[in-house]
């Protein structure tokens, strides 16, 4: 089958208390498949749940603020992916996505706190050395680069100019980002600027759609970066998420008709182990799939805040009319 996989990247500037829920609801609301956070400020201590989700993090325990998590819905199948950084203040996390037995997607969520930081290069190196060849990869995240790349700012900075030069030294990535795409709003001037930035194998960057999200219930001084990834084949992600029933199956039909695939002379003028190991897999799926029993857990609905009301609704619109205002006046009074 073909899935539309939908990845949400945003600075959240703080996901305690009411920004996570707004995350959630958005989220959910929004049928986003995986979303990517920088600055979360959560802390090992904080325990916390996103409904409809199963999450990564790496918390800051050095300092305040900081921190990074991977939220993917629970229907869909993942590993963590790790990546050690030897130098440099920037943080990584990863997961892998499978799209079917044999192919994979590699997602990073990537925070550099520091424009000044001059060891992304060795970043981006170690985390392409971290995947296989072949298997595919996005990478998101706020990187604080400014370049005449991807923003006509006016100015660049170490951050920009070491992912201008990775790129122009490797042809397994590329910048998905569009030129000038609004990002982070800058409070002192109004402005807009491209820092949050999108990355992708070139396999898949022509059906890879980069948007940022102005008029959301998301609040940050950084805007919200919609990834639509439009046909990518045969992922492992429904509807419906099956259990099997293993304590009801029964187990003498099991080996019946495992014995009546034959599949001895299936293997037989197989040379190739890799072949093999695919015609195995195929009849022993196809004989679960006839026999153990399964309970079918549907898509998870959105469940609506208890505390959300009419005064929190008469409040988002409030919040997205005063944004607006600000970027088209932007004064002390329209900021405060």
């Amino acid at each position: 089958m073909t899935l539309n996989l939908k990845i949400l990247s945003w600075n959240a500037r703080s996901l305690v208390k009411v920004n996570k829920d707004l995350l959630v609801q958005f989220c959910l609301e929004n049928q986003i498949d995986i979303f990517c956070i920088q600055e979360t400020f959560l802390k090992p201590f904080i325990k916390t749940q996103f409904h409809g989700y199963r999450v990564i993090r790496q918390d800051r325990t050095d300092r305040d603020k900081g921190g990074i998590i991977i939220g993917v819905r629970n229907h869909i199948r993942f590993n963590q992916q790790w990546v050690n950084l030897s130098q440099g203040r920037a943080k990584i996390i990863g997961c892998i996505m499978f799209i079917d037995r044999q192919k994979k997607i590699n997602i990073f969520n990537i925070y550099n706190p520091d424009g000044s930081e001059n060891n992304l290069r060795e970043t981006f190196e170690q985390m392409m050395h971290s995947v296989p060849s072949r298997e595919l990869i996005i990478a998101v995240g706020d990187f604080n680069a400014h370049s005449e790349s991807w923003c006509t700012c006016g100015r660049s900075n170490n951050a920009g100019r070491d992912i201008e030069d990775f790129l122009m030294n490797n042809n397994d990535l590329c910048l998905l980002t569009p030129k000038d795409l609004p990002t982070h709003l800058n409070h002192n001037t109004g402005q807009y600027s491209t820092i949050d930035l999108v990355f992708s194998s070139p396999h898949i960057a022509p059906t890879t759609k980069v948007t940022s999200l102005r008029n959301t219930i998301l609040y940050s001084d950084h805007l919200p970066v919609m990834n639509e990834l439009n046909g990518c084949n045969n992922i492992q992600a429904n509807n419906i998420a099956h259990k099997f029933k293993l304590k009801k199956t029964d187990w003498k039909t099991f080996l019946t008709a495992l014995e009546n695939v034959h599949i001895e002379e299936q293997l037989k003028d197989v040379s190739s182990s890799e072949k093999k190991i695919k015609i195995f897999q195929t009849a022993l799926m196809d004989v679960v799939d006839k026999v153990v029993p399964k309970i079918s857990t549907h898509k998870l609905n959105h469940k609506f805040t208890k505390w959300w009301n009419e005064t929190c609704t008469k409040a988002k619109h409030d919040l997205k009319d005063a944004k607006s205002n600000y970027e088209r006046f932007p004064t002390f009074h329209g900021y405060v």
